[in-house]
């Protein structure tokens, strides 16, 4: 924490096993940036209280209790920000004769809520306990920033239920955020690490079913009258931490297609929104980060196929007499799909990506109008992508894949604004998301027959290569016909809506908010 100010900035980290916690301390990335002398384990018990009627909770506070070796510790945390799973809160320490919670002694350290006042004339009562074993240390990881950590093993308890409690939490005590991150980025580049981004007092509340009684305090949310740059840098941090959370959610999913098909629309998304807003960042720099956006997106469509021919199997295997068993391309795919979601260095890209965020990469220091700049970058992309539409509409089939990128880049550069589209838009968004689907359905097919022959042409499975032949035709069949009335749809409406532009273009460029 950094104590001048009482701001705690953390990050908690879970590992996709139990045995990846055990050695991080031995990693020699760590072991290069360890501050000697700094390691020390020790037992810790902490109890969390609040009012019957959850004043605190309601306020947006957080009070615990801490047995430490050297005594005991009352906290107060108030969570002022959370981006992405990047915290800061304001914590205030006061130390304590026994266990009893008390609350006073914050009123001389700048405390910003009367907690006597606040509590009233109610008790506090204890909410739920957490113990654990903590495994701490500290690390330079720049000349500029020393960061604390501590690998957590223990439980939250409440009665007779248990939660488990396995994590690391890296905390800054001087220094930067991109420093900490780009620390993390390498971490993660070296073991399968994933945000955890409830903390353990949200947890206890979820195991005692008071979850909802948890304040909402805005993290997240945009401030209308932010500076553009402020305002952009909150936007695309919240997207990287989102992703981050989906990445974390397929390490515990069964059935994990839907997740990584959900993962590579999101990167692309993030893809865009960094070309929409390639005026403001050094173009080899973006240009090099979009390209480790577009391999990632790559990464994960090929591991959501992979997984969904195992539901096209099934549809077609339930359908066709004669195919090879469900079991024998399971076990294959399932293997492919291994060797293709690498989530190490997905979270690695991710991370690099939001520590360079976070230095915040400027061209200069000219603070553009937001409605300017957006109002002027809308007009350029709306102008490429006629331009192209022009360009190939005598042969728009070939080139449908690259239009849609460009409809894709302008409507998640608008979406970044928050505004509503405008009508005839709306349908050019929703025609443009159907002949998508429709293009990644067709892709799908076309990949599965390659992935096949690939996977089984040498195999001498003679009948799992017939079997690959009829699934590659069932589905591009089936995928063809809605393709192609799909297309004409979009270029419609595209078509449409490019001639009505053009016209309020010529009366007022007002109107493209109308």
């Amino acid at each position: 924490m950094n104590r001048a100010d009482n701001i705690e900035t953390e990050i908690k980290l879970v590992a996709a096993s139990p045995d990846i916690l055990e050695r991080l301390a031995g990693l020699p990335l760590v072991r290069e940036c360890l501050v000697a002398g700094s390691e020390r384990t020790k037992e810790m018990e902490a109890c969390y209280y609040d009012t019957p009627k959850r004043r605190l909770a309601k306020a947006g506070a957080i009070y615990r209790v801490r047995r430490e070796p050297d005594g005991y510790v009352a906290t107060v945390k108030m969570e002022s920000s959370n981006s992405g799973g990047l915290s800061e809160r304001l914590e205030y320490n006061v130390p304590l004769l026994d266990e009893k919670p008390k609350i006073d002694g914050f009123s001389g350290i700048n405390f910003l809520l009367d907690l006597p006042k606040l509590v009233g004339k109610e008790r506090l009562e204890k909410l739920f306990t957490v113990a654990v074993v903590r495994q701490q240390f500290e690390l330079v990881v720049s000349a500029q920033t020393r960061i604390e950590a501590a690998i957590d093993h223990g439980h939250i308890i409440a009665g007779d239920k248990t939660l488990a409690v396995d994590e690391v939490e890296f905390e800054i005590i001087e220094g930067s955020r991109a420093d900490l991150l780009g620390f993390i980025a390498q971490l993660a580049g070296e073991e399968t690490l994933y945000i955890e981004h409830k903390s353990k007092y949200y947890r206890g509340c979820q195991l005692i079913g008071e979850g909802a009684l948890l304040k909402d305090n805005g993290a997240g949310r945009t401030d209308s009258e932010q500076p553009l740059k402020d305002f952009l840098l909150k936007l695309l941090k919240e997207k990287i931490g989102n992703m981050l959370f989906l990445l974390s959610e397929t390490a515990v999913a069964h059935e994990k297609s839907s997740l990584l098909a959900e993962l590579t629309e999101k990167t692309i998304e993030l893809q865009n929104a960094l070309d929409f807003l390639l005026p403001l960042f050094p173009a080899p720099e973006c240009d090099r980060r979009k390209g480790f956006l577009h391999a990632l997106a790559d990464g994960f469509s090929a591991a959501a196929d992979i997984g969904a021919l195992v539901g096209e199997w099934q549809r077609l295997s339930a359908k066709m007499r004669g195919v090879q068993s469900t079991a024998t391309w399971t076990d294959l795919l399932k293997e492919k799909q291994q060797a293709t979601h690498c989530p190490n260095h997905s979270a690695a890209v991710l991370f690099s990506l939001w520590a360079w965020l976070e230095r915040q990469p400027w061209l200069d220091e000219v603070q553009p109008d937001r409605e300017d700049f957006f109002r002027q970058r809308t007009l350029e992309c709306l102008d490429e992508l006629l331009q192209h539409w022009q360009r190939v509409s005598g042969e728009y089939k070939k080139h449908l894949p690259a239009l849609l990128g460009e409809t894709g880049k302008l409507l998640h550069g608008l979406g970044l604004i928050g505004k509503e589209l405008p009508k005839d838009l709306r349908k050019v968004e929703k025609a443009a998301e159907e002949l998508h689907d429709s293009l990644l359905r067709e892709q799908v097919a076309e990949k599965t027959g390659q992935r096949i022959f690939s996977l089984f042409k040498a195999s001498g499975g003679r009948l799992l290569y017939r079997d690959a032949g009829i699934l590659y035709g069932w589905l591009l069949k089936s995928e063809e016909k809605k393709k192609n009335g799909q297309a004409e749809k979009y270029l419609s409406d595209l078509q449409k809506y490019r001639d009505k532009l053009r016209k309020r273009l010529e009366g007022n460029i007002e109107a493209l908010g109308d």
